[in-house]
């Protein structure tokens, strides 16, 4: 539970005469958990990015390929992330 209270996941909720600690799941738990995901996936772009420009690395066709093919599927995922993040928000609305 420390875990999921540190990270955002849950929440803390108590009752009045009551020493049980109670847990439930936070009201953005799902958008968090897609808002760190966007975070994660454009942290590997930069890194993904930067590699292209290594001249040693750029002598490799094969390398380039697979930075390329690694791009295509990083914003394919994206996408795919944002629209999972928009249609989230709407249905709770």
């Amino acid at each position: 539970m420390r875990i999921l209270l540190k990270i955002g996941f849950a929440e803390k909720k108590s009752v009045t005469g009551d020493r049980v600690s109670y847990y439930i799941m936070a009201s953005n738990a799902i958008e968090e958990e897609i808002l760190q995901n966007l975070e994660r996936i454009l942290s590997l772009k930069n890194v993904i990015e930067k590699g292209i420009q290594i001249d040693s690395l750029k002598q490799s066709k094969l390398v380039i390929q697979r930075f390329h093919e690694t791009m295509e599927a990083i914003d394919l995922y994206r996408e795919s992330l944002n629209q999972m993040l928009a249609e989230w928000k709407y249905r709770r609305m």
